[in-house]
């Protein structure tokens, strides 16, 4: 407790306590293929706490202590008994001190509770769960824009590790056990998804793996629908960002897009519910690259199949958006030429992440800027990953759509978590040449600039410039006209002295 103290008028006043900031540092998710639990993560190991520290030590060590050494202590007295060495903690000690850390805990951890029920229904957080809400809005970005904690949670806590078994090899010659087989599959890469989701949650929210231990079913639900609220306010935000962004970079990135047409896009005049299938420049972009052709010949045609479910389109048909035009119409052939390297997809991605000021920088926005942070900056998460490009995806998916609420839902049987999966499913092998390429690839477009900065302040600048070029030439000016000055000034040594 803080002590009370008065003021000049009197009255008893209390010590402030200042709440403590939340680490900034998150290191990047692993890979789809390779989430593998970490070992340094045990759900059930003993809380950690520093309530602890405050306690006083134990009778035997404050002897040990006020005895001491050296010429300083005074050492013990020649008649007294010698001490005998202090024993170690027994294990009824330490499952006491466990106990009581566990109930401090217990204590806090049901008013940060408290909070979080009551404060889904504020703009602002309590200070008390502020870091709790700076890390669930991180969530939707590098996890799973439509993950369900408490399923995670949940699946997590009773499964464990998952297993590390590849099903794909599982194939038949039958139609009845190869359906069978895809729904193994189907079933195999959802499990390890939930995996992932767990495993990645413990990372990113505060004292969460020593917390799980101590909440009942009700207390998990609060602390996930808290979670859960954060990241759809988040992906909601994220959307609204760049809602009119979507419109003015089809311009900038009008050969990306797919050719001169886009230079005359309606730009951020274009309201919400004119957009989507019901616009030849939205739906252009939204419409399936492999159905490109069909819908040149005859775009309105095709924007009511859509509409009217008779040309179903799904999450898993990538939208032209993805794609880099100009290197996708050289290899028709190719259903990889040019995806996920396209321009317009990398400008709303800076957009997001480092900012709408960088949106048009070719190799991202240098370390120092003006203004408020943005994301990779706030968070000083400065790498691009399969799940964060996926999420830029979606987002730039609902921002073009027609849709004024955003959902997962659309024309037909279109799912938008089903696109998300797809893109993140492209990098299932970390090692792979086209997820070695596209990240290199993204990498240097976003975070170039940043990444050169630090090796040059890390390595010094010790290359001469025209300014040091010239700075030298006028010190060395400088420097010979003083010297030509003392030498007028003294007396000439030369000139032999008069004789009388």
């Amino acid at each position: 407790m803080g002590k009370s103290h008065k003021d000049s008028s009197g009255k008893k006043k209390r010590k402030q306590i200042t709440a403590v900031a939340p680490p900034r540092h998150l290191a990047p998710l692993p890979a789809v293929a390779s989430n593998v639990p970490p070992a340094s993560i045990n759900v059930g190991a003993p809380i950690s706490t520093d309530s602890q520290a405050g306690h006083e030590s134990p009778p035997a060590t404050q002897n040990l202590v006020a005895q001491g050494s050296g010429q300083h202590g005074r050492g013990p007295q020649p008649d007294a008994p010698t001490s005998r060495e202090t024993s170690p903690p027994s294990q009824a000690d330490e499952t006491t001190c466990d106990m009581r850390a566990r109930k401090q805990r217990r204590k806090k951890l049901t008013k940060i509770l408290t909070f979080m029920k009551n404060d889904t229904k504020n703009k602002t957080a309590s200070e008390e769960i502020q870091k709790y809400r700076v890390q669930a809005r991180l969530l939707p970005r590098v996890v799973h824009p439509f993950m369900d904690p408490f399923q995670a949670l949940t699946f997590g806590l009773h499964h464990g590790a998952p297993d590390s078994t590849d099903s794909e090899d599982d194939i038949s010659d039958d139609p009845a056990e190869e359906e069978a087989a895809r729904a193994r599959r189907r079933q195999h890469a959802r499990e390890k998804e939930l995996m992932c989701q767990y495993w990645s949650m413990l990372e990113l929210i505060p004292d969460l793996k020593s917390d799980l231990p101590l909440l009942d079913d009700e207390e998990l639900r609060v602390l996930c629908d808290y979670l859960k609220h954060n990241i759809k306010s988040t992906r909601s935000n994220d959307s609204g960002r760049l809602l009119d962004h979507v419109m003015t970079y089809m311009q900038s990135a009008y050969k990306s897009c797919g050719g001169e047409k886009y230079r005359s896009a309606p730009g951020p005049s274009l309201q919400k519910y004119a957009r989507g299938w019901t616009n030849w420049y939205t739906a252009r972009l939204l419409c399936p690259q492999a159905l490109l052709k069909r819908f040149d010949e005859d775009w309105e045609r095709f924007a009511e199949q859509v509409m009217g479910n008779s040309q179903l389109v799904r999450g898993g048909n990538f939208p032209s958006f993805l794609y880099d035009q100009p290197a996708a119409e050289a290899d028709p052939t190719d259903e990889a030429a040019g995806l996920l390297m396209g321009e317009y997809l990398t400008m709303c991605y800076r957009a997001i992440w480092t900012g709408p000021a960088s949106a048009l920088m070719t190799y991202g926005r240098p370390e120092r800027m003006p203004g408020k942070p943005p994301v990779a900056f706030a968070y000083n998460y400065f790498v691009v990953t399969e799940r964060t490009i996926a999420y830029t995806a979606v987002v730039v998916r609902g921002a073009l759509s027609n849709q004024t609420q955003f959902s997962t839902q659309d024309c037909g049987k279109y799912n938008t978590s089903h696109l998300f999966d797809a893109i993140v499913e492209l990098f299932e092998h970390p090692s792979s040449e086209f997820a070695q390429r596209t990240l290199g690839w993204w990498n240097e477009r976003v975070f170039g600039h940043t990444g050169n900065l630090r090796q040059i302040a890390a390595a010094g600048d010790d290359e001469e410039t025209t300014a040091d070029r010239l700075r030298a030439a006028r010190h060395a000016e400088r420097k010979a006209a003083r010297a030509a000055e003392r030498e007028a000034q003294a007396p000439d040594m030369r000139t032999p002295s008069p004789s009388f």
